[in-house]
């Protein structure tokens, strides 16, 4: 049976208590952290099973660290061991998240099981919620090319929907160069390939391995290197996004420029493709074709056209329309000053620039309900 992946919480003092009481085969303790706020983005990365936290009285600084913990990772299991199960210690750690309290004189064969009890309560709970808790749908944000802006619209449309009260996770599909995650400024983290390495892509473990964005976004960030992308395959794809959109509102992919196996499974299990050109007589060309193939896949009523950096004294909008025989749904201003500036400054740019024409843009096509 694999191990159990917990993260253990302590003060210095209790850490080497804590790790000698989780030391069993059944557990794989990734970490031993203190209740500290400068610790909780990285508790919150760790892609575990479990948060064990000893404590004998659970002060107000560990309840807000657990609690703002929970808060970000609610579908683990919170475990916490303490000296006596009183009511008082009860009442706090139910009042943070936590709803199994063992106690460190039960030994570290009862102390295992009450853990990898809790785990499999709290995964079977989860796993047993409707396949469809939300009305959800899925995008996919798609072109022939690099460059076209695609990333900055996935991030943006993520940021604005997510803004409009919506809950809404963002995927990097695009395997070998995704860049979703230096777009969000985002800390190197556990990735789309380590995800796929679990044996079970179940809710719980898909879950323990996106990353908050300020903004409330959740996202999945792809591979850190190009040969990883080779250990994600197209079923993989399939059952992140069957997992995500049970409980999300919007699942929205960032495709790779290509037609391959996985773009395929992630265009199949899209309810809408944004496919996003630029006003430029090359990429025209390459999208009309491009197009003409998915239309082929029975993927036409799919389709919706995004025209980024409009504005080109040589090709307006008409002429677009008129060469791809598509109206387009959104259309972008070419605002380059604020799309870099967002883009190095790692910050959607409906957050770093409201004001701006790219934001205005998505954000009205966004509130219209159309998305």
């Amino acid at each position: 049976m694999s191990q159990l992946k917990v993260l253990a919480v302590s003060s210095l003092e209790n850490a080497a208590v804590l790790e000698e009481l989780l030391e069993c085969e059944e557990l794989n303790r990734m970490a031993t952290l203190q209740p500290a706020g400068e610790n909780l983005d990285r508790a919150a990365s760790f892609p575990v099973d479990a948060v064990v936290i000893l404590s004998h009285e659970m002060t107000p600084s560990e309840c807000d660290f657990v609690e703002r913990l929970y808060m970000s990772r609610g579908k683990l299991a919170f475990v916490l061991i303490c000296e006596a199960a009183e009511a008082g210690i009860l009442s706090r750690a139910m009042s943070c998240g936590i709803m199994r309290v063992l106690t460190a004189d039960m030994g570290k064969e009862r102390i295992c099981k009450g853990i990898r009890d809790e785990i499999a309560r709290v995964q079977n709970r989860t796993d047993s919620a409707e396949i469809r808790e939300y009305d959800s749908r899925v995008i996919s944000v798609f072109s022939t090319k690099g460059g076209s802006g695609k990333t900055t619209i996935a991030v943006n449309l993520a940021a604005a929907l997510q803004k409009a009260g919506k809950r809404v996770v963002l995927v990097d599909a695009d395997l070998q160069f995704g860049d979703v995650g230096v777009f969000m400024n985002l800390p190197r983290r556990d990735t789309i390939s380590d995800l796929v390495s679990e044996s079970n892509l179940n809710a719980s473990t898909v879950n323990s391995f996106l990353v908050r964005h300020r903004s409330g976004v959740d996202v999945l960030c792809a591979p850190v290197s190009p040969e990883l992308a080779e250990l994600v395959k197209s079923e993989h794809i399939e059952r992140i996004v069957t997992v995500l959109r049970s409980e999300y509102d919007y699942v929205i992919l960032d495709t790779a420029p290509l037609l391959d196996d996985i773009n395929l499974t992630a265009l199949e299990q899209s309810d809408t493709i944004y496919f996003v050109t630029t006003p430029e007589i090359p990429t025209l060309k390459n999208t009309r074709i491009c197009i003409g193939i998915l239309r082929t896949l029975n993927y036409a009523d799919r389709i919706r056209l995004v025209l980024n950096r409009e504005g080109d004294p040589y090709v307006k909008r008409r002429d677009v329309k008129v060469s791809l025989e598509l109206e387009p749904v959104l259309c972008i201003p070419n605002d380059s000053r604020h799309a870099s500036g967002a883009v190095n400054r790692g910050i959607p740019v409906v957050t770093a620039s409201p004001r701006s024409r790219i934001s205005k843009a998505i954000t009205r096509f966004v509130e219209k309900g159309g998305v």
